[in-house]
């Protein structure tokens, strides 16, 4: 299901319901000639779902064009970061996947077109940028195939070499953006899980299989790296560690 995990839980935003964003508190979604757009917290990340309520244009109708920015998303929560976003749909689309639609936001007024055709709607995760000193630039994007897919990262602690994410729960394939400080190719990348017991210790998993897949022709220095997670419901922190590859001499 993309809305719950296998035990019944959703994937629900912070406590408060999600608020228009400013500039579609006056405007009327069934009879306006805009998109309309929803914007609530996570832990870490927003997320903004956009609409196109119209259903009376007919038939071969373009479709209506809007902007999302991470401006969008109100009072985001503090953190650590560079000031920079990724935008990232979760659930992607039939034809480009969810590859295709991780986009770096410079700053919160840097903006991304959306064209949606009548009586459709996209949920968008606005994650953060982390530097990671030795490496780069990481961002924490969150599950794949999930209307909310941000809902599980609830802490992003990065290190000299390595970046630690507290997750709600685990279950299915997550993903992380990543912009290298040289080529990707050069890195060795590695990643364990250490799973809450519900006791006051933690075991640790085996190392889990990663992924990497480069982004389209226009942001080539970035990466999307993803890994599948076993289930466990009280969660556990992926340890992601980075080392340089030595070259055979």
């Amino acid at each position: 299901s993309q809305l719950t995990f296998r035990d019944g839980t959703t994937l629900r935003c912070k406590a408060r319901p999600g608020r228009p964003t400013e500039d579609s508190f006056f405007q009327d979604p069934i009879r306006g000639e805009s998109l309309y757009k929803v914007a609530n917290l996570n832990a870490v990340n927003g997320v903004v779902a956009v609409f196109n309520l119209q259903s009376d244009r007919g038939w071969g109708q373009p479709p209506m064009r809007g902007e999302i920015r991470a401006a969008d998303v109100h009072e985001f929560p503090r953190a650590t970061h560079n000031g920079e976003y990724v935008l990232w749909d979760p659930c992607g689309s039939l034809t480009e996947g969810p590859y295709a639609h991780a986009k770096l936001l410079k700053d919160t007024n840097t903006s991304h077109s959306v064209a949606l055709h009548d009586m459709n709607a996209r949920i968008y995760v606005v994650a953060p940028v982390f530097n990671v000193p030795s490496v780069g630039r990481l961002s924490a994007l969150g599950l794949f195939d999930k209307f909310n897919g941000g809902a599980v990262i609830q802490r992003v602690d990065a290190e000299k070499s390595a970046v630690k994410i507290m997750l709600s729960k685990c279950e299915g394939k997550l993903a992380l953006w990543l912009a290298p400080l040289s080529s990707f190719e050069k890195l060795l990348i590695s990643a364990t899980l250490q799973i809450n017991t519900g006791q006051s210790t933690a075991e640790s998993s085996d190392l889990l299989k990663l992924d990497l897949c480069e982004l389209e022709t226009d942001q080539r220095d970035q990466v999307i790296i993803t890994t599948s997670l076993p289930w466990c419901p009280s969660g556990g922190i992926l340890v992601v560690r980075f080392t340089e590859r030595v070259r055979n001499t």
